[in-house]
């Protein structure tokens, strides 16, 4: 049989090489914010988290299910001073890495974001946004990556 040429129009399901049906979704940004752990960093010793406690992993637990409320594009453009949301800067003199140490992922350094957990007391959470999904690397839960003074 013979293929067709023919572009089917936007937001048609699509079928894949997977067999696996997707929507092309336009807008990406007017969605809230999803979270992802596959690049979570588990091993670090800089940033371990296995000594916390159930207050910390509830204050984390809690403020994800927040953020995952908010559209990605005002997580990633609108700073909230609570939230504390906003680009890592790897140049910044204070700054205890140089990458978010991805193996063969350096494209995401520069979509690198970080917000807090709660004001001071748990730290924060450091990782990168594509499109609306914040891809968590480490839990910061001791300031390590841009100390506090």
């Amino acid at each position: 049989m013979k293929s067709s040429n023919i572009t089917p129009p936007k937001n048609t399901p699509q079928v894949g090489k997977n067999g696996i049906r997707a929507t092309n979704i336009q807008g990406l940004h007017d969605e809230t914010v999803i979270f992802s752990f596959k690049y979570l960093d588990c091993y670090s010793e800089k940033f371990e988290f296995d000594s916390r406690d159930s207050k910390y992993f509830l204050s984390l637990i809690s403020r994800i299910r927040d953020v995952s409320t908010m559209k990605a594009v005002d997580f990633e453009q609108k700073y909230n001073k609570t939230l504390r949301n906003h680009p890592i800067d790897w140049r910044h003199s204070k700054i205890s890495e140089s990458t978010l140490g991805i193996k063969g992922r350096a494209d995401v350094d520069d979509k690198a974001f970080q917000f807090s957990i709660s004001s001071n007391e748990h730290g924060r959470v450091h990782g990168f946004l594509i499109d609306t999904i914040f891809f968590v690397r480490w839990l910061d839960h001791e300031h390590k990556l841009y100390p506090v003074d």
